[in-house]
């Protein structure tokens, strides 16, 4: 029912694997293989991989190195949904968070950036840097009506814990609006401690 054109037919077939993923003895490995068919397959269209994605998600036939896979994938619906899954269970190894570095870099959707924006309030603090540096360099990204006020919430809490980088971020910024928020933050910041 992943497949089938009435949403309410596919999100109750989902709950209904979930709820069998949970018996102890569930043996899905048939259901997995075919969802992972579905979302691998060139020409399913990508609401449909997502349906197959989700799926997977609850029935416990995703993890860290099949989910970094669709950091690639064509469709950047997928990529961002493997973005947020990466992030929904604890901080991904450290070649998983250079790939979302890497993205925030080069990739060409707002829509994945927004989800690498988004994850940053998921991670420690000191492991943001890097990801909020390359979404801040994104010039086309400066005038978005959600993408800079996501990235700021995602900063904001290591804006005081080094200074330094928080002053480079805002010097590289292409957004007025982090460099605006991050100055304010590190003023707030030195007034707290009597500076």
């Amino acid at each position: 029912f992943q497949g089938h054109r009435n949403e309410w037919f596919v999100t109750h077939a989902r709950r209904v694997l979930q709820e069998r993923a949970a018996t102890p003895n569930w043996d899905g490995e048939g259901v997995r293989n075919g969802l992972r068919k579905t979302l691998a397959h060139p020409f399913v269209p990508p609401a449909e991989r997502l349906r197959a994605l989700w799926a997977l998600h609850v029935i416990n036939g995703t993890n860290e190195a099949s989910l970094t896979e669709l950091l690639i994938d064509r469709a950047d619906s997928v990529r961002g949904w493997a973005v947020r899954l990466l992030c929904e269970t604890g901080t991904p190894a450290d070649a998983v968070l250079a790939k979302f570095a890497s993205m925030a870099a080069t990739d060409p959707s707002p829509a994945v950036r927004l989800e690498l924006a988004a994850v940053l309030q998921r991670l420690p603090v000191a492991k943001r840097w890097d990801i909020a540096a390359a979404l801040a360099k994104r010039g086309e990204d400066a005038t978005d009506a959600n993408l800079p006020l996501v990235l700021w919430y995602g900063i904001e809490p290591a804006v005081p814990t080094d200074p330094a980088k928080a002053l480079a971020l805002a010097a590289n910024s292409e957004s007025p609006l982090i460099r605006e928020f991050v100055a304010r933050r590190l003023v707030d910041a030195n007034a707290d401690l009597g500076l």
